[in-house]
């Protein structure tokens, strides 16, 4: 209910009837295999999708380097020199794993 008090308040009024039905059918599925099923795939859909949201927002802003616009990386970190590249690599094949 947390989550849904705080969406309510960066909602516009017009959305918060569907906000009010989804919260309903995610907090309390009610009785039935298809409300608990609805539930279960709500639950497991809302991480990506945030993820997705953030990655095409935020991460599409910073583009000093784009391979760090990939899932898992970090645009706030610094680019690598080609230098630092290569002294990282350096040991990479002959331990079967980065140093």
């Amino acid at each position: 209910m947390a989550a849904a008090a705080l969406a309510r308040d960066r909602l516009p009024g017009t959305l918060h009837p569907l906000l009010n039905a989804l919260a309903a059918l995610a907090l309390d599925p009610g009785e039935g295999l298809i409300n608990a099923e609805l539930a279960v795939r709500f639950q497991q859909t809302c991480g990506p999708v945030m993820a997705k949201g953030v990655e095409d927002t935020a991460f599409y802003r910073w583009s000093r380097l784009t391979s760090l616009n990939e899932v898992g990386g970090e645009p706030g970190q610094a680019p690598v020199s080609p230098a630092g590249f290569h002294e990282f690599a350096a040991g990479w094949p002959a331990t079967g794993r980065p140093p």
